[in-house]
């Protein structure tokens, strides 16, 4: 989140650590924010284009090292934060009972 004046501008994205560690954007949602690009005569580009924009942006940024240092720290009474997500995104989506009913 940053602050434009009296704006308040905010962007958020998916991302997923992957098999090997890496950690890479996941852009098949694309970016949440409260940005809107507009052109020279200042009409809005639209969702479309302001998404587009914003995903260069996001791939730009240096978050993946912040971010695998913040999942490296274990939180309080975990032992591998990544792993938990990992196992939970398995247990919540395997086909089982509970799912086929």
């Amino acid at each position: 989140m940053a602050q434009a004046g009296d704006a308040v501008l905010s962007l958020a994205w998916d991302w997923q650590a992957l098999d090997d560690g890496a950690l890479v954007e996941d852009f098949e949602c694309p970016p949440r924010s409260s940005i809107m690009f507009v052109c020279e005569r200042g009409y809005d580009l639209g969702m479309v284009q302001t998404d587009e924009i914003l995903q260069k942006f996001i791939c730009e940024l240096t978050w993946r090292e912040k971010v695998a240092l913040a999942v490296a720290t274990p939180a309080r009474g975990r032992e591998d934060p990544l792993g938990a997500q990992k196992s939970f995104k398995q247990q919540a989506f395997a086909p089982g009972p509970a799912y086929l009913m």
